[in-house]
């Protein structure tokens, strides 16, 4: 009567196996870009994070490098040329600087193994070094004899990528 069909139990089970939600492939999706957003931000506020750390590792370095150089003026009256200072002369840097970590001569961003990350007339465009520059009594040339009257020494900071110089005490 009135086209009503008596539903029989094989119809409960169809329409309960065929109507389960879920998710469509939208939303799952939008799912994956929100957690790839929110993984990007989140690695690249990691990232510097870290390269202000090396930064403050850097300033640390610097300090303690300047506290020794002016350690060494103290007693001896003159700073050490950049020839001393330089790469191949780990030695003598542990040797002459008073109270100098081993780890200060070393930039943090520098590739395992390295010895020592000062180099000669100021660093490169990375930030892998420090610069160390001993001048005349003008402060215009490299001093390449004892005694030197002063110093420069550079780095560059990772995060902004700024250069700093330090100028020795004695000027």
């Amino acid at each position: 009567m009135f086209g009503y069909k008596k539903r029989t139990p094989i119809h409960y089970y169809m329409r309960s196996r065929f109507s389960v939600q879920g998710f469509t492939i939208v939303e799952l999706l939008i799912v994956v870009v929100i957690i790839g957003i929110l993984a990007s931000l989140i690695i690249v506020s990691y990232m510097g994070l870290q390269a202000r750390a090396r930064d403050t590792e850097r300033k640390t370095d610097v300090q303690a490098i300047v506290k020794s150089l002016e350690l060494f003026w103290t007693d001896n009256g003159y700073y050490p040329k950049a020839s001393d200072m330089s790469q191949i002369n780990a030695a003598w840097i542990r040797a002459n600087l008073q109270n100098l970590p081993a780890s200060a001569i070393i930039n943090p961003s520098s590739p395992a193994g390295t010895v020592n990350s000062i180099k000669k007339l100021g660093p490169s465009t990375d930030y892998m070094d420090y610069g160390y520059t001993s001048l005349d009594s003008a402060g215009t040339t490299d001093c390449n004899t004892d005694p030197c009257p002063r110093y420069t020494l550079r780095y560059k900071e990772e995060s902004t990528g700024t250069l700093q110089a330090i100028q020795s005490l004695n000027r």
